[in-house]
């Protein structure tokens, strides 16, 4: 009887529901396809991003098909290791608004005419239906009017968003860029591996340089302390021609040792010094492009179909919840009701219960 009773409450309580339903099916199905077309439009009129990916990877001496052996200046670049070697800094200074900002701040032939990359950006950047760009368009100042600084900075914050970079398993790097428009994300992915090429140049330059300079002070300074001790024994030798004395051939002994030993440690300076001024003069490509930009680009857009379908059932799944909250609020607390206040009643039938089955 008892479950009987139960079950005919659970029929009248879904009765409830669905007699709210009903009620409010048309405004449910008018809720979820006014989202479903909403949503669909939204995917029809965003914008299609076309993904540019070049390959490339350090132009190094003893470079192999599968993969990176650093140089010599790796060391002074980053370190051993993937991440500490050329490619890992490559992608460093891809990422750094050094080269970005460097790119949006350059000019380029876009659509016939010289332009500021910047303001190309701007003109080509998607003219999105979202209340923000809305808003920015009636109250906000055109991005086209901004300073210079500010286009540039903005610029270059967009195109570290858009861009994706990754060492591949065989040691070549991958650098991925977005845009919208098909020749300027070809223009933009071709000038950041220019920059790339240019920035890492001067900064093994650089380095290199600093390396040069360094083993010409200490071969200067080795040539200085080897001219004095040259010169110390000579003085002995004048002051010394009516015999030597026992005191005085210990200090001929370390002077002659100190020689041999500056001049050995000249020798290998001056070869150092050689190596890394032949290293500084050399001009050899600092990046080689295994993959360039081409189209066809993969593209990216959102799918008309699957927003529509998506926005129809969150909707329709939403406007069911809203309408009928009031019941399913009810039962909510009831359930916690029963699961939290237990009855005196049903405490003393579970212990009699208990002391039966012992």
């Amino acid at each position: 009887m008892f479950e009987q009773q139960q079950l005919e409450l659970i029929l009248n309580r879904l009765r409830e529901y669905g007699q709210i339903l009903r009620k409010k099916r048309w405004l449910i199905i008018a809720g979820g396809l006014a989202i479903g077309v909403f949503l669909g439009f939204f995917a029809y009129t965003s914008a299609v991003y076309f993904k540019a990916i070049t390959i490339f990877h350090p132009e190094t001496s003893g470079q192999q098909a599968a993969g990176l052996r650093a140089n010599p200046l790796s060391f002074i670049l980053g370190g051993s290791g993937k991440e500490g070697s050329e490619a890992g800094f490559m992608i460093g200074i891809l990422k750094s608004r050094n080269i970005t900002e460097s790119v949006a701040g350059d000019t380029i032939d876009f659509h016939g005419s010289r332009k500021l990359v910047a303001d190309a950006v701007f003109e080509a950047f998607p003219k999105s239906i979202s209340p923000v760009a809305i808003y920015q368009r009636l109250f906000m100042k055109s991005p086209l009017l901004l300073p210079l600084d500010k286009k540039v900075t903005n610029v270059g914050l967009y195109m570290r968003e858009k861009m994706f970079i990754e060492t591949t398993e065989e040691g070549f790097i991958q650098f991925e860029f977005s845009f919208v428009d098909e020749e300027l994300v070809k223009l933009l992915s071709e000038k950041c591996m220019a920059k790339l090429d240019e920035y890492y140049r001067n900064q093994k330059t650089e380095k290199a340089r600093q390396n040069y300079l360094f083993f010409e002070y200490r071969t200067d300074s080795v040539k200085k302390e080897l001219d004095k001790a040259n010169r110390a024994v000579a003085r002995f030798y004048d002051e010394s021609k009516f015999g030597i004395k026992a005191s005085s051939e210990v200090f001929l002994r370390d002077q002659e040792a100190k020689i041999q030993l500056l001049t050995e440690l000249y020798v290998e300076l001056e070869i150092s010094k050689e190596q890394a001024k032949a290293q500084y003069q050399k001009d050899t490509p600092v990046i080689q492009i295994l993959d360039f930009p081409n189209p066809p680009y993969e593209k990216e857009e959102r799918s008309v179909p699957l927003f529509a379908i998506l926005g129809f059932l969150i909707a329709t799944i939403l406007l069911v919840i809203f309408f009928t909250r009031r019941l399913w609020m009810e039962d909510l607390g009831a359930v916690i009701q029963a699961q939290l206040i237990k009855s005196p009643q049903d405490q003393t039938e579970k212990e009699s219960t208990e002391e039966s089955e012992d």
